[in-house]
């Protein structure tokens, strides 16, 4: 309940400029707040306080001093290191807030991975906001804006990149009609 409140807060003050943080708004506006942002990036600036690169968050205190976790691919946050100033863009999917593509560092300078694959099969599950799709009983992970145009049922190919032991998808290639069973 915390995290929907601070969010519509912040997403307040971010749309509407000038604006002070929300303080409790109803059902109603957190709703109109959440579907607005979920179509829109927000940019944040602030002091990065922890990251976690096996969880792929970061924990971000703003200008306004507020407190956000945002979730990353690895390839977002290698670079970012507690203390570090920022300036980063985010969307929330489904109440859970990540980096845009264009939200985090130079993305994949430096970036080691320990092993690249490839999978193809029908998708048995996808979830943007969690960052995980199934494909032939193998769970990996992605960032939402590379898989949130997949549905299950859909057949395809799968790029990944395994990082510290996580496969995180890299690329996808879907098919125009669904396999049939």
């Amino acid at each position: 309940m915390r995290k929907n409140v601070l969010l519509a807060g912040v997403l307040a003050a971010a749309l509407v400029p000038g604006a002070a943080l929300a303080r409790g708004p109803d059902a109603s506006e957190q709703a109109q707040t959440r579907t607005e942002s979920q179509q829109r990036q927000v940019r944040v600036q602030g002091i990065v306080e922890d990251v976690d690169y096996d969880a792929g968050t970061v924990a971000l205190r703003s200008g306004s001093g507020e407190a956000l976790e945002l979730r990353g691919s690895p390839e977002q946050i290698q670079q970012l290191g507690t203390g570090d100033r920022v300036d980063l863009q985010f969307r929330d999917f489904d109440g859970t807030l990540w980096l845009t593509s264009s939200g985090g560092p130079a993305a994949g300078a430096g970036l080691e991975t320990a092993r690249a694959g490839e999978v193809e099969g029908t998708v048995a599950s996808v979830d943007p906001a969690a960052g995980t799709i199934t494909v032939r009983d193998q769970t990996l992970r992605a960032h939402p804006e590379v898989i949130e145009e997949v549905q299950p049922g859909q057949f395809v190919s799968l790029s990944y990149a395994e990082l510290q032991q996580v496969p995180w998808v890299q690329d996808v290639e879907q098919e125009a009609q669904l396999e049939a069973d």
